[in-house]
């Protein structure tokens, strides 16, 4: 006789298959810029000092496992499977424990919980690691016939679980006193707490060896990257996981079986939903095709979905300029004033790599090299950042600073995806001359200030412009600089600064200059005065419609800002 399709094999695969596709197309389309979030804030070395620092630590093997996948997610899409793979396992083995009958898709509450923990971009892959072992290590102790040495195996590996998997490795002691409650097994319930009562006082002992706070030692020693708050959401999972043996063993019913599988996909669509940071997506997305200097991408990301935040602004400004576009058609984009071009230094871990990016590209490598120092330090979970360590090598590099950056590039190359390039630079620690002739080191080395001079936040008109004057033909500087002026609105310096771009020679004055320098040139002199002939009779001709548009009473400014929101002069007095 057939078993009812709800017991058969295909049912839990069926299930698997579909929470696979869903996660791995969530990660893979909607949210792969934090798969690289994750990836840049570690460096996960091939290096036994590493592991063992790793490893001495409870929690160790579930963080190194977690850190040596994280590594794959520089490739999202193989970070999006292997999120899934791991969230499927954690279905099936779930699966395992959930009660027989139409109840039984509850089973899938832990991967979805889990999956809902992973939104965060803080939550650590080791977590995930850590309750998926502890499941698989239940499951295999579970199938040790021979009671005794069941019993015995459950006390004597509490300890080692602990020290391997964390806190979360109670999941294992409480998911056998939970069946042997309901089995009123008085010899497997006593086993039970006895395991529990190990691995409570295990953090006491860990906390005599090792120098991590006591309450993490309790909750989360590897398990989210802001380590001092609890990532509530977590043991929400695990306590869902232990619960689900408590729930009622029922009849089966097709019909409701469908209902409940109804009911908890609705639910986790609606909380993936309201978990899904578009926001943050957006902002990590510009870092990370600054990171990768794919400034066609970028700009034309930015012409899809105009950036509106201050980094995003940033990431957009440094890829006009580096694609020669800044001057002609910066203020056809949002600006937020200076704190897009060139931010002030903001303490977390992604405004400063963006805006140390600007710089590094500005020739302005020692301002540059302190920013993504910085955004290292940051790291909240005190981890070292592989992107970090090679952008610090390749200052140390065009700054001559050879062993230190030697000390970079010999961790690099324990990588995986950073070996080949430490393999590449190895031969110019020393070189000064191979530097000189690097197609991108010799070339910002030689924008380089001549003189070392004390930077200031808030000084860039003064440091770009002797960027400019130590080498006028640095173009990006020279645009930087201007900019720089039109966002504070001081016409009078972005036209003394003109003559400091002579020898970049454009073929025409770039649209933005045409237009900021006519809006001076118009408070100068009369209107029957001959405009200068650089000045293109179509910007004349704007100008003058402009001024007609603002005189209309009442003003209209969304009106006025469909026909001349891409302008400089609507920038200026409107914004």
């Amino acid at each position: 006789m057939n078993k009812p399709y709800s017991q058969s094999w295909m049912y839990p695969a069926i299930l698997a298959a579909t929470l696979f596709a869903a996660v791995f197309l969530f990660f893979g389309l909607y949210y792969p810029h934090h798969l690289h979030f994750q990836e840049q804030y570690q460096l996960f070395l091939f290096d036994a000092s590493y592991i063992n620092d790793i490893i001495s630590v409870p929690g160790g093997i579930a963080d190194l496992t977690g850190r040596f996948l994280t590594q794959f997610f520089l490739l999202a899409w193989v970070g999006a499977a292997i999120v899934a793979l791991l969230l499927v396992g954690i279905f099936l083995l779930s699966w395992r424990i959930s009660p027989k009958g139409w109840l039984q898709p509850a089973g899938l509450l832990p991967a979805i919980i889990l999956w809902l923990f992973f939104c965060n971009e803080n939550a650590l892959l080791g977590a995930i690691v850590a309750i998926l072992l502890t499941l698989l290590a239940d499951w295999g102790m579970s199938a040790i016939q021979h009671k005794r040495l069941r019993l015995a195996i459950r006390i004597i590996s509490a300890p080692v679980l602990y020290w391997a998997l964390g806190p979360l490795a109670i999941i294992c002691g409480l998911l056998p006193l939970i069946t042997s409650i309901r089995s009123r097994d008085k010899v497997e319930i006593l086993a039970s707490a006895v395991t529990i009562l190990i691995m409570a006082v295990m953090p006491l002992i860990a906390h005599c060896s090792v120098a991590i706070p006591l309450e993490r030692l309790f909750l989360s020693p590897h398990y989210f990257r802001q380590i001092l708050d609890i990532p509530y959401i977590l043991w929400m999972a695990a306590a869902t996981t232990v619960l689900l043996p408590l729930l009622p063993a029922t009849r089966q019913s097709q019909w409701k079986s469908i209902a409940v599988l109804a009911l908890v996909v609705c639910c986790t669509g609606y909380a993936v939903k309201s978990s899904f940071n578009r926001a943050s997506e957006d902002v990590m997305s510009y870092d990370f095709m600054c990171r990768f200097q794919q400034w066609n991408r970028l700009i034309d990301t930015a012409n899809q979905k105009r950036p509106r935040n201050s980094l995003s602004c940033t990431a957009l400004n440094l890829a006009l300029g580096m694609k020669g576009l800044l001057a002609d058609h910066m203020f056809e984009y949002n600006q937020n004033g200076l704190a897009g071009l060139l931010p002030p230094f903001d303490r977390d871990p992604i405004s400063p790599l963006t805006t140390g990016e600007a710089y590094f590209q500005l020739g302005l490598i020692n301002t540059a090299q302190r920013f993504v120092f910085e955004a290292q330090e940051a790291i909240q979970d005190y981890q070292k950042s592989g992107r970090c360590y090679k952008r610090l090598a390749e200052t140390n590099l065009i700054c001559g600073n050879y062993e230190v950056a030697r000390k970079y590039i010999d961790a690099l190359s324990k990588t995986i995806f950073y070996s080949d390039w430490a393999r590449d630079v190895m031969p110019l620690l020393g070189n000064d001359e191979a530097v000189a002739k690097h197609e991108v080191y010799g070339r910002l080395r030689s924008l380089m200030p001549d003189k070392d001079y004390m930077f200031q936040e808030g000084d860039f008109t003064e440091v770009l412009s002797n960027q400019v004057l130590a080498n006028g033909s640095n173009r990006l500087a020279y645009e930087y600089l201007q900019s720089a002026c039109l966002l504070q609105r001081d016409i009078e310096s972005f036209v003394s600064n003109l003559k400091m771009g002579d020898k970049i020679q454009y073929q025409y004055m770039p649209y933005m200059f045409q237009q900021a320098y006519i809006l001076w040139w118009s408070s100068k002199h009369n209107a029957q005065d001959k405009t200068p002939e650089f000045i293109s009779p179509n910007v004349i001709a704007g100008l003058n419609q402009f001024y007609g548009a603002t005189q209309q009473r009442p003003v209209n400014k969304n009106s006025i800002a469909a026909r001349f929101g891409n302008t400089y002069w609507f920038y200026y007095f409107m914004q």
